[in-house]
């Protein structure tokens, strides 16, 4: 139990070192910013995940400590993004992360995989797809406001060759 909790830790140190010295890297390769905290921890459970599913004896209380972490994490990423899309008033869904990614993470790691888990499934894939929604159309009214400040006397031209681009294939 100790060298588990030993070689996962000194896991994540060593991953975390390595996504730290190849952020720049990684980000102008694949055009992702990634938080090296976070890929360490990720890529630490989702290790320990394979390891359990491949007969490997892990506990499941370290694999679901680090999952919540990344529950964690996503809900803060959730909120950075809210307020650069200046969209507050969509914070309060950060309690249904929580919510979700706690009831995911019981439900892997319980290997419950029955109907009530493909319906919880897709109930959060329905979701995701309506934060994602609400959080376009501010990035739209954000990209108008650039286009008609930055383009001043041709913000109409370019509104008519944006609205025939929306439109091409109707």
């Amino acid at each position: 139990m100790v060298l588990t909790i030993l070689w996962t830790t000194l896991g994540i140190l060593v991953l975390f070192l390595v996504f730290v010295f190849l952020r720049k890297i990684i980000q102008k390769k694949l055009k992702l910013k990634i938080c090296a905290i976070c890929a360490a921890v990720g890529l630490t459970w989702i290790t320990l995940l394979i390891l359990k599913w491949s007969g490997f004896l892990i506990d499941n209380l370290l694999i679901g400590i680090l999952m919540g972490e990344s529950i964690v994490g996503i809900m803060y990423l959730f909120e950075k993004k809210i307020k650069e899309a200046k969209k507050e008033n969509l914070l309060w869904l950060k309690v249904f992360i929580i919510l979700i990614g706690t009831s995911l993470v019981y439900l892997l790691l319980s290997e419950f995989y029955g109907l009530g888990f493909w319906i919880f499934l897709l109930i959060s894939f329905v979701f995701l797809i309506y934060i994602l929604i609400s959080m376009k159309s501010s990035v739209r009214k954000k990209n108008k406001w650039v286009v008609e400040h930055k383009y001043g006397k041709f913000s109409k031209e370019i509104k008519k060759l944006e609205e025939k681009f929306e439109h091409c294939c109707d």
